[in-house]
């Protein structure tokens, strides 16, 4: 199930990207950060990742949504999971400390993970924009 989920989120990134494309100017004001450290939570079974965005209100009644995902190598494994909120777009700077809990499986361990953080929005005219930005940071306890 949680396979399915992951692959119908890339595919809905791939069809979301074509149409970025196009509507990137929306976002032109937008400000994506990923904290260089990530703090390990209950043994890894949870990672918290400080993280900084600014974003133009959405154009539509659907509201704005952000995700970050966090992959991390271990051995000949790869874990990877990832959290999603509503993000409040009002052309202002915004903190906040996003919980990355593992669904299942390994827990992630101290060491180098890829963040990647994302931005989707839509506006009156059902043209979406999405925004990303990606970075190598640090799991510490």
């Amino acid at each position: 199930m949680e396979s399915r989920i992951r692959r119908l989120r890339v595919a809905a990134a791939g069809a979301v990207l074509v149409a970025t494309m196009a509507a990137a100017p929306a976002l032109a004001d937008t400000a994506l950060h990923i904290g260089a450290k990530g703090t390990l939570v209950a043994r890894g079974v949870a990672v918290d990742v400080p993280v900084r965005y600014t974003c133009p209100p959405p154009g539509w009644v659907n509201p704005s949504s952000m995700w970050i995902d966090l992959s991390q190598a271990q051995g000949r494994r790869v874990v990877v999971e990832s959290a999603s909120w509503l993000p409040v777009c009002d052309n202002q700077p915004h903190s906040r400390t996003v919980r990355v809990h593992v669904s299942y499986g390994t827990a992630f361990k101290p060491g180098t993970a890829l963040a990647e953080l994302f931005l989707y929005q839509e506006d009156s005219q059902y043209t979406s924009s999405q925004i990303s930005v990606s970075r190598e940071i640090r799991l510490v306890h």
